[in-house]
Protein backbone atom coordinates (compact mmCIF):
# COMPACT_ATOMS: atom_id res chain seq x y z
CA UNK A 1 0.00 0.00 0.00
CA UNK A 2 1.10 3.65 -0.82
CA UNK A 3 0.86 7.00 0.25
CA UNK A 4 1.56 10.25 -0.83
CA UNK A 5 3.61 11.64 2.09
CA UNK A 6 5.65 14.01 0.02
CA UNK A 7 5.37 17.63 -1.72
CA UNK A 8 7.43 19.78 -3.19
CA UNK A 9 6.72 23.43 -3.74
CA UNK A 10 7.92 26.05 -5.98
CA UNK A 11 7.36 29.92 -4.81
CA UNK A 12 4.69 32.06 -6.51
CA UNK A 13 8.10 34.31 -7.25
CA UNK A 14 10.32 31.50 -8.21
CA UNK A 15 12.86 32.43 -4.93
CA UNK A 16 12.41 29.87 -2.94
CA UNK A 17 11.18 25.77 -2.98
CA UNK A 18 9.74 23.77 -0.01
CA UNK A 19 9.38 20.09 0.67
CA UNK A 20 6.47 19.10 3.26
CA UNK A 21 6.77 15.24 4.66
CA UNK A 22 4.84 13.39 6.66
CA UNK A 23 6.45 10.37 8.15
CA UNK A 24 3.96 9.34 10.68
CA UNK A 25 3.09 5.67 9.67
CA UNK A 26 6.61 5.00 8.37
CA UNK A 27 8.09 6.49 11.76
CA UNK A 28 6.09 4.48 13.58
CA UNK A 29 7.24 0.94 11.98
CA UNK A 30 11.01 1.85 11.70
CA UNK A 31 10.78 2.35 15.77
CA UNK A 32 8.06 -0.38 16.18
CA UNK A 33 10.74 -2.49 18.05
CA UNK A 34 12.56 0.61 19.90
CA UNK A 35 12.01 0.54 23.79
CA UNK A 36 14.05 2.86 24.97
CA UNK A 37 13.15 6.69 26.56
CA UNK A 38 10.26 8.57 24.80
CA UNK A 39 12.91 11.47 24.63
CA UNK A 40 15.59 9.34 22.51
CA UNK A 41 12.57 7.58 20.64
CA UNK A 42 10.94 11.42 19.39
CA UNK A 43 14.58 12.26 18.79
CA UNK A 44 14.62 9.74 16.41
CA UNK A 45 11.48 10.45 14.75
CA UNK A 46 13.30 13.97 14.05
CA UNK A 47 15.72 12.47 12.34
CA UNK A 48 13.85 10.09 9.78
CA UNK A 49 11.78 13.62 9.33
CA UNK A 50 14.51 15.97 8.59
CA UNK A 51 16.55 13.56 7.03
CA UNK A 52 13.76 12.64 4.49
CA UNK A 53 13.10 16.01 3.89
CA UNK A 54 16.86 16.71 2.97
CA UNK A 55 16.88 14.41 0.56
CA UNK A 56 12.89 15.11 -0.88
CA UNK A 57 13.90 18.68 -1.97
CA UNK A 58 16.30 17.69 -4.02
CA UNK A 59 16.16 14.52 -5.79
CA UNK A 60 14.30 11.24 -4.75
CA UNK A 61 15.97 9.58 -7.16
CA UNK A 62 19.52 10.17 -5.34
CA UNK A 63 20.61 7.78 -2.62
CA UNK A 64 21.15 9.01 0.55
CA UNK A 65 22.85 8.14 3.81
CA UNK A 66 23.24 10.12 7.05
CA UNK A 67 25.53 8.44 9.85
CA UNK A 68 25.40 10.15 12.97
CA UNK A 69 28.24 9.09 15.11
CA UNK A 70 26.93 10.99 19.03
CA UNK A 71 29.03 10.48 22.19
CA UNK A 72 29.60 7.31 24.50
CA UNK A 73 29.75 5.24 20.95
CA UNK A 74 25.86 5.69 20.31
CA UNK A 75 25.19 5.74 16.34
CA UNK A 76 21.78 6.55 14.09
CA UNK A 77 22.46 5.37 10.63
CA UNK A 78 19.54 6.45 8.08
CA UNK A 79 19.66 5.94 4.27
CA UNK A 80 16.77 6.68 1.99
CA UNK A 81 17.15 4.80 -1.83
CA UNK A 82 13.35 5.67 -3.56
CA UNK A 83 11.88 3.89 -1.82
CA UNK A 84 13.51 1.77 0.31
CA UNK A 85 13.76 4.17 3.66
CA UNK A 86 16.46 1.76 5.96
CA UNK A 87 17.40 3.12 10.23
CA UNK A 88 19.95 1.40 12.10
CA UNK A 89 20.91 2.75 15.53
CA UNK A 90 22.97 1.33 17.94
CA UNK A 91 21.60 -0.85 21.28
CA UNK A 92 23.09 1.36 23.27
CA UNK A 93 20.38 3.75 22.56
CA UNK A 94 17.63 1.91 23.95
CA UNK A 95 19.50 2.35 27.47
CA UNK A 96 19.99 5.69 27.35
CA UNK A 97 18.61 7.66 29.92
CA UNK A 98 20.05 11.04 29.89
CA UNK A 99 18.94 14.16 27.77
CA UNK A 100 19.10 14.12 24.11
CA UNK A 101 21.50 17.99 24.07
CA UNK A 102 24.22 15.34 25.46
CA UNK A 103 24.25 13.07 22.76
CA UNK A 104 26.43 15.55 20.99
CA UNK A 105 29.56 17.00 22.13
CA UNK A 106 32.88 17.81 19.78
CA UNK A 107 33.60 14.65 18.79
CA UNK A 108 30.27 14.00 17.51
CA UNK A 109 29.98 13.89 13.67
CA UNK A 110 27.52 13.70 10.87
CA UNK A 111 28.48 12.05 7.79
CA UNK A 112 26.46 12.24 4.65
CA UNK A 113 26.69 9.85 1.52
CA UNK A 114 25.57 10.68 -2.26
CA UNK A 115 25.14 8.13 -4.50
CA UNK A 116 26.62 4.09 -4.78
CA UNK A 117 29.23 2.20 -6.37
CA UNK A 118 27.55 2.49 -10.00
CA UNK A 119 27.12 6.00 -9.73
CA UNK A 120 29.65 7.06 -7.44
CA UNK A 121 30.11 7.94 -4.35
CA UNK A 122 30.76 11.34 -2.31
CA UNK A 123 30.79 11.64 1.50
CA UNK A 124 30.82 15.12 3.27
CA UNK A 125 31.70 15.12 7.07
CA UNK A 126 30.97 17.90 9.38
CA UNK A 127 30.92 18.23 13.36
CA UNK A 128 27.54 17.86 15.33
CA UNK A 129 27.74 19.47 18.33
CA UNK A 130 25.13 21.48 17.91
CA UNK A 131 21.41 22.05 19.82
CA UNK A 132 19.25 20.30 17.58
CA UNK A 133 19.03 17.63 14.50
CA UNK A 134 17.37 20.84 12.20
CA UNK A 135 20.42 23.49 13.27
CA UNK A 136 22.92 20.23 12.27
CA UNK A 137 21.54 19.64 8.95
CA UNK A 138 21.59 23.39 7.90
CA UNK A 139 25.04 23.46 9.20
CA UNK A 140 25.52 20.85 6.59
CA UNK A 141 23.75 22.25 3.73
CA UNK A 142 25.72 25.42 3.96
CA UNK A 143 29.31 23.67 4.85
CA UNK A 144 29.08 21.37 1.96
CA UNK A 145 26.83 23.05 -0.55
CA UNK A 146 27.14 26.36 0.35
CA UNK A 147 23.11 26.61 0.21
CA UNK A 148 20.56 28.16 2.83
CA UNK A 149 18.57 25.33 4.37
CA UNK A 150 15.47 26.35 7.24
CA UNK A 151 13.70 23.77 8.80
CA UNK A 152 10.21 24.60 10.38
CA UNK A 153 9.17 21.90 12.61
CA UNK A 154 6.75 21.56 15.96
CA UNK A 155 7.67 20.05 18.83
CA UNK A 156 4.27 18.51 19.12
CA UNK A 157 4.33 16.56 16.14
CA UNK A 158 7.45 15.27 15.13
CA UNK A 159 6.58 13.41 11.81
CA UNK A 160 5.73 15.88 9.76
CA UNK A 161 7.73 18.82 8.99
CA UNK A 162 9.18 21.37 5.78
CA UNK A 163 12.07 22.18 4.50
CA UNK A 164 12.77 25.68 2.78
CA UNK A 165 15.46 26.15 0.69
CA UNK A 166 16.07 30.19 -1.33
CA UNK A 167 17.15 29.96 -4.76
CA UNK A 168 20.01 32.15 -6.61
CA UNK A 169 19.18 35.50 -6.45
CA UNK A 170 16.23 34.99 -4.38
CA UNK A 171 15.28 38.63 -2.37
CA UNK A 172 15.90 38.37 1.38
CA UNK A 173 13.47 40.03 2.43
CA UNK A 174 10.92 38.08 0.82
CA UNK A 175 12.15 34.92 1.76
CA UNK A 176 12.28 36.05 5.68
CA UNK A 177 8.95 37.01 4.74
CA UNK A 178 7.95 33.67 4.25
CA UNK A 179 9.83 32.11 6.69
CA UNK A 180 8.10 34.07 9.90
CA UNK A 181 5.20 33.22 7.97
CA UNK A 182 5.64 29.63 8.05
CA UNK A 183 7.22 29.52 11.39
CA UNK A 184 3.96 31.34 12.22
CA UNK A 185 1.62 28.43 10.77
CA UNK A 186 3.96 25.86 11.95
CA UNK A 187 1.54 24.44 14.31
CA UNK A 188 -1.19 24.09 12.00
CA UNK A 189 1.14 22.68 9.54
CA UNK A 190 1.73 20.09 12.04
CA UNK A 191 -1.48 18.87 12.92
CA UNK A 192 -4.12 19.79 9.86
CA UNK A 193 -5.04 17.22 7.39
CA UNK A 194 -2.30 16.13 4.37
CA UNK A 195 -5.07 17.55 1.96
CA UNK A 196 -5.12 21.31 3.60
CA UNK A 197 -1.42 21.49 3.76
CA UNK A 198 -1.31 22.56 0.02
CA UNK A 199 -4.21 24.75 0.80
CA UNK A 200 -2.32 26.72 3.66
CA UNK A 201 0.73 26.91 1.37
CA UNK A 202 -1.34 28.00 -1.64
CA UNK A 203 -1.05 31.90 -1.65
CA UNK A 204 2.75 31.49 -1.40
CA UNK A 205 3.88 28.47 -3.72
CA UNK A 206 2.86 25.83 -6.13
CA UNK A 207 3.26 22.10 -5.56
CA UNK A 208 5.29 21.22 -8.70
CA UNK A 209 6.16 17.17 -7.37
CA UNK A 210 3.80 14.20 -5.24
CA UNK A 211 5.84 11.45 -3.77
CA UNK A 212 4.65 8.09 -2.16
CA UNK A 213 6.61 6.36 0.08
CA UNK A 214 5.73 2.74 0.33
CA UNK A 215 4.33 1.41 3.98
CA UNK A 216 5.17 -2.18 2.92
CA UNK A 217 7.58 -3.98 5.41
CA UNK A 218 9.82 -5.03 2.35
CA UNK A 219 10.66 -1.71 2.20
CA UNK A 220 11.52 -0.74 5.70
CA UNK A 221 14.89 -2.32 7.60
CA UNK A 222 15.47 -1.04 11.19
CA UNK A 223 18.07 -3.08 12.77
CA UNK A 224 19.35 -2.62 16.42
CA UNK A 225 23.05 -2.85 16.32
CA UNK A 226 25.02 -4.61 19.46
CA UNK A 227 27.20 -2.59 20.98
Amino acid sequence: MKMENILRFLSLKKEYRMAVVDMSQLSHKLLQDFNGSEEVKKFMEQVVTDCTLLVAIDNLEKKLSFSFRLTEGHTIFFQLNYPEIVLHYSDSLTHYQGSVQTLFDKKSSLSVTVGDWKTGIHTSTIEANRESIEAILEHFTIQSEQLASYFITTRTNPFRGLLLQPLPFADETDVQEAISRLRYFSERLGHCTWREVEEILSDQATVIARHHLSQSTSFLKNTREET
